[in-house]
């Protein structure tokens, strides 16, 4: 049995779900996606069926028209180009929801701990965070999220 299985068994399905919700937030995305992904499925299904086509239409009769041949290699290349690009920007908008989830998620969390006075952290330490350099951190966090001067002297000084 892989760790992974472990991982996969404790997820909690309402978790994964609220998770999918987030990724609803970017309707654009999402759709751009899925005309990607039928894009990048024609391309990888039409690849075998212009074989299919190139075998029994020419190699089996021993027929080999250039013109013809010609054609059929270059819809075969376009169909595989295409199937490749539309997969590449596919994986692209899904990561950039992906992305943009996190960036939520993230955002939201530092919100809810920034609402908490300082005596609240103190008595629910955290085993993760270094509390040495909480206060030299403070002031940048706070102003990479865009929270003002006066949000953080308060908290600073609660």
């Amino acid at each position: 049995m892989n760790q992974d299985d472990d991982i996969v068994k404790s997820i909690k399905l309402s978790s994964l779900w609220r998770l999918l919700r987030y990724a609803l937030a970017y309707p654009r995305l999402l759709k751009e996606a899925a005309v990607l992904l039928l894009l990048a499925t024609l391309g990888q299904v039409l690849g075998p069926v212009l074989v299919k086509i190139f075998i029994d239409d020419y190699i089996t009769p021993g027929e080999y028209p250039i013109r013809e041949l010609a054609t059929l290699a270059f819809a075969y290349a376009v169909f595989y180009g295409l199937s490749a690009w539309a997969g590449y920007q596919n994986a692209m908008r899904f990561n950039e929801v992906a992305f943009s989830v996190v960036r939520t998620v993230r955002a939201q969390v530092f919100a809810a701990v920034m609402r908490k006075p300082l005596s609240y952290l103190r008595l629910h330490r955290l085993k993760w965070v270094d509390y040495s350099c909480v206060h030299e951190r403070h002031r940048p966090l706070c102003t990479d999220f865009g929270v003002t001067d006066a949000v953080v002297c308060q908290r600073c000084a609660a």
